[in-house]
């Protein structure tokens, strides 16, 4: 059975990786919509945002809670970022490449 450093085999051969390169790069896309998202919330707050008609006013001390708790999710999601793009380097660039006396 062939052994791949890092990886996973099953009992038929076949080796795969966890996770991988792709799996970071999906990460980092959903990642990066959360942190546009939360900025954007987070400056609509900071601009002083009122809701619709008809609805409860926010309190300007509801207002700063609502704007750190939207940039401090921002910054998280800037991190998974950061840890998802060291994971694809790191998936993408320690595999060994297949010689061709193994193919």
């Amino acid at each position: 059975m062939p052994k791949k450093e890092g990886g996973v085999c099953s009992p038929g051969g076949a080796c795969y990786q966890f996770p991988s390169p792709g799996c970071s790069m999906c990460c980092m896309i959903f990642s990066l919509f959360g942190v546009i998202g939360l900025l954007s919330i987070g400056g609509l707050f900071k601009d002083s945002y009122k809701k619709a008609e008809g609805e409860d006013a926010l309190t300007r001390s509801s207002e700063e809670v609502a704007q750190k708790a939207a940039f401090i999710g921002a910054a998280i999601y800037a991190g998974v970022i950061a840890l998802c793009f060291g994971l694809f380097l790191w998936r993408k660039f320690t595999n060994k490449k297949p010689e061709e006396d193994d193919l």
